[in-house]
């Protein structure tokens, strides 16, 4: 999945195994944390998810979940559909919290929409995850892009 970078926005660290952190503290940069979040939690790679649940996800049950489900996960699961961020909407934002929706389209074409909780902790957006540690929302299908702003910067 492709992700925007951006010196000014972030990410301002990225490893050598492409883990992703260090986002601008601005709408623009809780945008890009998100996106990167998504991007991350799709890789498949165990070392990753451990690394996205340990250092991305804000502290409680949720995360104690989401470290669990790591742990217990020792290859790449799930399907190999693909999917790339076609729009988005920032539903709310204050210095502290923000609410991002992705819209995402599939290698088959198909159309869905998700939404990160985001808060600012430890200077970085982190993901606030469900309590069974879900770092999104439900994810759901969408006809079309209406009333996201289009991407196209990656």
């Amino acid at each position: 999945m492709a992700t925007p970078t951006d010196p000014e926005v972030g990410p301002g660290i990225t490893d050598t195994n492409g883990f992703r952190s260090c986002f601008a503290h601005s709408p623009t940069g809780s945008l890009y944390a998100a996106m990167n979040v998504a991007a991350l939690g799709s890789s498949g790679k165990p070392d990753i998810l451990k690394q996205v649940a340990d250092k991305l996800l804000v502290p409680g049950a949720g995360r104690d979940a989401a470290l669990k489900e790591t742990a217990s996960s020792t290859s790449s699961s799930g399907s190999s559909t693909t999917i790339q961020v076609k729009g988005f909407l920032l539903k709310s934002y204050t210095p502290s919290e923000a609410s991002v929706d992705l819209a995402f389209a599939t290698d088959t074409g198909a159309l869905g929409r998700t939404t990160f909780s985001m808060r600012w902790l430890d200077g970085d957006w982190k993901v606030k995850p469900s309590d069974d540690g879900a770092t999104f929302g439900h994810i759901s299908q969408v006809r079309d892009l209406t009333g996201f702003i289009l991407w196209s910067g990656v």
